[in-house]
């Protein structure tokens, strides 16, 4: 079985430099835990996070994914 990414940052900038308070790329796993969806960047203090419009649109689909997951798909 391979081993999973290491969470938090990687010290890259694959759509460069957003501003001066750019810290660079950031993996991250959302999982269900219980009855949460959880979003986690590892050991890292996250202040904000920039995502281009096809990776905002694919976290979007994937934290429904997961709510849907854990509440059979009930809307607010």
């Amino acid at each position: 079985m391979p081993t999973p990414p290491k969470l938090g940052a990687t010290g890259r900038f694959p759509h460069g430099k957003l501003n001066p308070h750019d810290k660079g790329e950031l993996l991250g796993s959302v999982v269900i835990e219980g009855k949460q969806v959880r979003l986690n960047f590892g050991n890292v203090p996250v202040t904000w996070v920039s995502l281009p419009p096809d990776t905002a649109r694919h976290l979007a689909m994937l934290l429904l994914d997961k709510a849907d997951k854990i509440d059979g798909g009930a809307t607010v």
